[in-house]
Order: C-alpha cells, then structure tokens, then sequence
C-alpha cells in the first residue's frame, strides 16, 4: 500500500500547488531545483516501501525510521533554504517598493484622515440637531394635542358640539404632525444628514459602535467566548502551557515522548 493511499495528506507531492500557479511560478522563477525534486520523489519512494504494518517494533525498524527522518528533516532545511534564496530578491523588491510609497500613501493619508474627522464631526452635529429640532416639534404638537382635547371635552360637556368638532380636529392634526416628528427624531443618521452638495457629491452618515479600553485588566474574557477564534484560543493555550501551566478548565495538560533523531 503506498504511502498516500494511507493518508492523502502525507503524500509527498500530494499538497502541490495548482497547475495553473505552478505553471506561472515555473515561468517567473529560477528552475534550479530539479535536483531537489529528485530528492523528494527518492524520499517518496523509501517512505512509501515502509513495510506494513508500519509500526517500530525493533531497533532496526527505527534504524530505517530515523534514516528516513533524518534524511527528510535535512532536505527539508535545504528545501527552506533555496525557498529563501529565491524569494529573497523579490521580498526586496517588495520591500522597497513598499518604502517608495510609504510616504506619498502617507502624506495622502494625512489629509484624508485630518478631513474625514472635521466631517465626520459636522456630521455628527447635524444629525443631534435635526433630532432636537425634531423632538422639540413633537412635544410641541403633543403639547397642543392635549390642550385640543382638553377644550373639546370642555366644549362638549358645555354643549358646544361645534367647537368641540373643532378641538377635535385640530387635536387629531397635532397628533399627526407629533408622530411625524418623533419618527424623524428617531430616524438614523443617514436619513438626517442626506445631503447632496453643490458640486454633487451626495453626503450622507452612518452610526457606528465603537469601544475604548479603560481597564485592559479588567475586560471579561468570558462575554468574549463566542467570539473568540479557535486558533486565537489554541495559540493563547500554548503559550500558557509553554509558560509552566498545568491545569487549565477545560484542557488535558499531559506531557509526550517526541523521538529525535541526529547524525
């Protein structure tokens, strides 16, 4: 049984790159590691002829184990080391292609940033005072809603139907014009602050939530639990069993036997 047949993903090769991209990698790079390649595939072959049922039972299956183990850490240090000696010049080049920019991105950055601020405070302002505006509208027509239907009982109960229908009717005016107020008054930013300037650009405002951290001590980790990544969480768990914890809720701690092999 072959190697990959096992497990695909132990197939040396079996995790290559897709054909398109490699087909332009082998177009953009330096085509020097065909000896390497050879290597692996020689690898390849010696892992794959480990006899069933691959498992160390003897001094001489691990002599075959740590040669093959060995072999393959050294070609690997050596596959690390062509990967940065190609690479390397166009990490450079990125490099100092992002240096280039960084000052003329960042002169831009400036002045969008610097304007962004000033409109956002506008924005902010405009939205506050439409719904003050909007709100003392409504308390002014809740106001005059009450004190119409105020005069029209008075009325009725004085047995003048007609300003009575009157009062009534304004009231229900009133009553309009204050829904119509409070549901601008609640409206969002964008619905306040809509603006189409003189040169056309349309302005408008959204409402974010934002937080600052007043006590890093003191955030509960727990409310962050749904939203914390699994691999944040493993990387943090690391550490922390790297730093000497033992007991963690939630986690087997446990030491292991790792084989190490050299020349």
């Amino acid at each position: 049984m072959m190697l990959d047949q096992i497990d695909p993903r132990l197939s040396i090769g079996g995790n290559s790159p897709p054909a398109t991209m490699a087909e332009t990698l082998a177009a953009a790079l330096p085509d020097d590691t065909a000896s390497l390649r050879g290597e692996i595939d020689a690898l390849a072959a010696r892992a794959n002829a480990f006899p069933p049922p691959r498992k160390v039972k003897t001094d001489a299956d691990l002599d075959l184990v740590a040669s093959i183990a060995t072999d393959a850490r050294d070609l690997l240090n050596r596959l690390e080391v062509k990967r940065k000696e190609i690479k390397d010049p166009y990490w450079t080049a990125g490099k100092r292609i992002d240096e280039y920019f960084r000052p003329l991105t960042a002169r831009v950055d400036t002045v969008v940033n610097f304007f962004q601020k000033i409109a956002d405070t506008y924005a902010a302002e405009k939205a506050a005072k439409e719904r003050a505006i909007a709100e003392a509208a409504a308390r002014k027509a809740r106001e005059e809603e009450e004190a119409r239907l105020a005069a029209a009982k008075a009325a009725e109960d004085a047995g003048r139907l007609k300003d009575a229908g009157a009062h009534a009717a304004k009231a229900e005016a009133a009553a309009e014009r204050a829904e119509e107020a409070e549901a601008r008054a609640s409206a969002s930013a964008d619905a306040l602050t809509h603006t189409r300037t003189g040169s056309g650009i349309l302005s408008t405002a959204k409402e974010e939530w934002a937080f600052e951290i007043t006590h890093y001590d003191h955030i509960d980790l727990e409310a962050l639990r749904p939203y914390l990544a699994r691999d944040a969480i493993e990387k943090a768990l690391r550490f922390a069993v790297k730093q000497g914890m033992r007991e963690i809720k939630g986690v087997r701690i446990f030491q292991t036997t790792k084989a190490q092999f050299r020349r």
